[in-house]
């Protein structure tokens, strides 16, 4: 699910409000996305940038995005903070039920 124009905070009260918890990760993850449009590099960065965050968080939010422009094309850096939004307080709770999947071979 995609939430648009809700500020954080707003959010953050509102999961808050359902008692539910809104943990911010201390890790970023950014990727840059090159097109000849610039709507079309911000859709390739953020694709590659929500890619990036592991399955094991269910939510990011949109930190920076920084455009380029070049003759004849477009590079932008968009840079995501990893979040968590689930009914217990605790990270290491989460982690425990849902552990990180073993690559595959």
């Amino acid at each position: 699910m995609l939430v648009e124009n809700i500020p954080a905070l707003a959010f953050d009260s509102m999961i808050r409000k359902a008692g539910w918890h809104f943990l911010w990760l201390q890790d970023s993850c950014s990727r840059r996305g090159f097109a000849i449009t610039e709507e079309a590099a911000i859709r390739r960065a953020l694709s590659s940038a929500l890619r990036g965050i592991s399955s094991r968080y269910n939510a990011a939010e949109i930190d920076s995005v920084q455009i380029t422009q070049y003759p004849g094309f477009h590079v932008v850096k968009v840079t995501l903070q990893r979040l968590q939004i689930q009914q217990h307080a605790s990270l290491k709770l989460s982690i425990a039920q849902f552990p990180e999947p073993l690559p595959a071979r």
